[in-house]
């Protein structure tokens, strides 16, 4: 088997889940008990799908705006939530896209957008979907950055939420799993980990840390 990041911390959770989506499958290697999609994962999904074709240059920002637009109740309907929640969650996509620049980016090289990564970390095999990959154009580091639709886990004193403390320890291990690849393949580790919780309009950041990515890399 070759694992991901989600395989793994699957396993960590629930044995016997993963057991039904990984192992119990049919002969097309389809898990027989398909796991239930939710609102909240496809509205995630056509957020990532519009970023990368914003970032591979295959849609403008205002053609990304229109696509949300076109395709939003087309993607996420279907599902068993309040009409409140949805339009929520229509109305923080929609003033996300609309008010995007990437201005920014003329600061750095894009080296990878939504980039299929195969690679071994103590002889597991893995594989790994970076979002994006961007080097400095005057320092060299390089940035590693995950799109998240989910609640920025920052509370007001700029510490994590209690409640969040988990899942951000989670998405640390996801990208120091990820610097595994970015060191195979460049030869230094990444300076930043980032991630774009693009739901709250809002950015957070850590500098690589050595004894976490070892501690990743053990896990």
């Amino acid at each position: 088997m070759t694992f991901s990041f989600s395989r793994c911390h699957s396993f960590e959770g629930c044995k016997y889940e993963w057991y039904l989506n990984y192992i119990l499958v049919d002969e097309d290697k389809h898990p027989i008990y398909e796991n239930e999609q939710n609102f909240y994962a496809a509205f995630g999904k056509l957020c990532h799908e519009i970023l990368e074709k914003i970032f591979k240059k295959e849609m403008t920002i205002e053609q990304g705006t229109q696509y949300y637009i076109e395709h939003f109740d087309e993607e996420t309907g279907g599902f068993d939530i309040s009409p409140s929640t949805i339009n929520k969650y229509y109305e923080a996509g929609l003033d996300y896209f609309t008010s995007l620049s990437l201005d920014w980016l003329e600061n750095f090289e894009i080296l990878g957008v939504e980039m299929k990564c195969v690679f071994h970390a103590k002889k597991v095999p893995l594989i790994a979907y970076i979002d994006l990959l961007l080097k400095d154009k005057k320092t060299d580091n390089i940035i590693v950055i995950d799109h998240k639709s989910a609640q920025f886990p920052l509370g007001k004193k700029g510490k994590i939420l209690k409640r969040k403390e988990d899942d951000f320890e989670a998405y640390k291990r996801q990208l120091y799993l990820y610097s595994c690849w970015v060191h195979d393949q460049y030869g230094v580790y990444p300076t930043i980990l980032a991630w774009n919780y693009f739901k709250d309009k809002k950015w957070l950041q850590i500098p690589f840390d050595k004894k976490e990515y070892d501690e990743a890399i053990d896990w």
